[in-house]
């Protein structure tokens, strides 16, 4: 069964972004948002369907609407279960930037800062050999960037990955008597799932609160994201898609997603989390900085600009880690260049991508339950995005809106622009969540290296649609990837 729900999309402030790789081949930008859509899904539902293991949703949003979320294949291969955006799949290490906007508010709030020695809050971390004794130990800010110098597991990583999600925490304790400092803190770049365990720490110690109540009160149900867990409970665990990963040989083990259910020991703060296309479409919006009155209740969006000014560049400029986000350069489906921002995420039966534009305001989410196989989610919300910003930039500009849409609860009156797209409902209704809206007045700083270093009005306080920044080209894509 088929699940879409294309809204007639109200404003060009907030494009999301998805993806690994840019389009390639002789790919033509459309002429209408909806035709990049709906191109979009037909590439997820053609990867799909010739995998022919579980299912995917896909989510693309402009504006804070959704222009279309739909699923495809099976959330359940047993029962035949057909897979929809209503659906919750496990996010992995899209976890992540929940952790470090976490942190963030707490420094906002003025309880903790970037340059504060972790051990401040977590002196567990002296359990950990340090080789580099001259050095004062890894900062927040250089856990939370991928500089603190740990390694990316703990040795014996399978006696880490057991336990409920409520003992996380004691078992990142243990682990860290077999991790190590493979780096100096703060001269390298190393992705690090246990480092990001040790964030969470900090996170509980000082908001002096456990750390998924914290996360929890503090982020998720401000923002609205009422469809984000930690761990299963009723009545969204009904609704979670099961999870099927393929061994090499091609079998397919349900078994190992299914009790992941259970917990998966220390990974909470870097990869415990469930999520729908339509909450994490919200998230993404957030992450960047857009304005509304719940987001800056929760982080100011100036603060959450100038977060995005601090990433590290990888390899050949085209790629970095921030505080809690990757950025790339990406190819759209005209030729243009685009920096992106979001994460993926990995764990045993699930895949997933999500990715925002701030300049255009294009956003994609791809969710799938099945891991280790040829399906590449990363792959396919980069061509999805590519092909939104191209029409957003050269193919469909947009018109002013004739009234006031529904705002959704989270956010207050809005009033956006539209493009003349018709309406298509299936005879599933979208959860309240899926309506996504969300001011659009503002500035939104430039925030990456391969930008102009010049404010970038998204919209301007009359609404009309602002200046675009000048990009300055660093070479060919990215390929900076990375799994829970």
């Amino acid at each position: 069964m088929r699940h879409a729900w294309t809204r007639a999309l109200l404003g060009v402030a907030a494009v999301w972004v998805a993806g690994c790789s840019p389009p390639t081949g002789d790919l033509v930008a459309p002429a209408t948002l909806e035709a990049a859509a709906e191109a979009a899904a037909a590439e997820v539902r053609e990867a799909v369907e010739a995998d022919g293991r579980g299912g995917a949703a896909l989510g693309i949003f402009v504006g804070g609407e959704a222009v279309l979320v739909e699923g495809f294949g099976l959330a359940d291969m047993e029962s035949g279960e057909a897979a929809g955006p209503e659906h919750l799949f496990r996010i992995g290490s899209i976890t992540k930037p929940v952790t470090a906007m976490a942190m963030l508010a707490l420094i906002e709030e003025g309880r903790a800062r970037r340059g504060d020695p972790v051990r401040r809050f977590v002196p567990e971390l002296s359990r950990v050999e340090n080789p580099f004794d001259w050095a004062p130990g890894p900062t927040i800010f250089q856990l939370a960037t991928m500089t603190g110098g740990l390694a990316r597991e703990p040795a014996n990583l399978p006696t880490y990955l057991v336990g409920a999600p409520e003992d996380w925490l004691s078992v990142v304790f243990r682990a860290l008597e077999e991790t190590r400092f493979e780096y100096e803190p703060g001269t390298k770049y190393q992705y690090s799932n246990i480092g990001y365990a040790v964030l969470g720490g900090a996170v509980e110690r000082a908001a002096e609160q456990p750390f998924m109540e914290f996360v929890s009160e503090r982020l998720l149900r401000p923002l609205g994201m009422e469809e984000t867990i930690f761990y299963p409970t009723e009545p969204l665990s009904e609704r979670i898609a099961a999870g099927y990963q393929v061994e090499d040989d091609g079998a397919v083990d349900a078994e190992t997603p299914a009790r992941e259910h259970d917990g998966r020991g220390y990974k909470v703060p870097n990869g415990a989390l469930y999520s729908t296309v339509a909450d994490l479409g919200v998230f993404l919006r957030f992450l960047v900085g857009m304005e509304s009155a719940a987001f800056d209740a929760v982080i100011p969006s100036g603060a959450r600009q100038d977060n995005l000014t601090r990433a590290f560049a990888a390899g050949d400029l085209s790629s970095g880690y921030g505080f809690g986000f990757m950025s790339r350069r990406l190819g759209d489906a005209a030729g243009g260049e685009f920096t992106a921002y979001g994460h993926g995420g990995s764990v045993a039966g699930y895949r997933a991508a999500a990715w925002i534009e701030p300049e255009t305001g294009a956003a994609v989410v791809v969710l799938r339950n099945v891991g280790g196989d040829s399906v590449s989610v990363g792959d396919l919300a980069s061509s999805a995005l590519g092909r939104v910003v191209a029409s957003v930039r050269h193919g469909d500009p947009p018109i002013r809106a004739n009234g006031v849409r529904p705002p959704h609860p989270a956010f207050g009156q809005t009033r956006l622009y539209t493009h003349p797209l018709p309406l298509r409902r299936s005879t599933h209704p979208p959860p309240a969540s899926h309506i996504l809206l969300h001011r659009l007045a503002g500035t939104h700083s430039t925030p990456f290296l391969q930008l102009a270093n010049t404010p970038v009005p998204v919209l301007s306080a009359d609404r009309s649609i602002g200046s675009r920044p000048q990009y300055r080209p660093t070479g060919r894509f990215s390929t900076f990837t990375t799994y829970d």
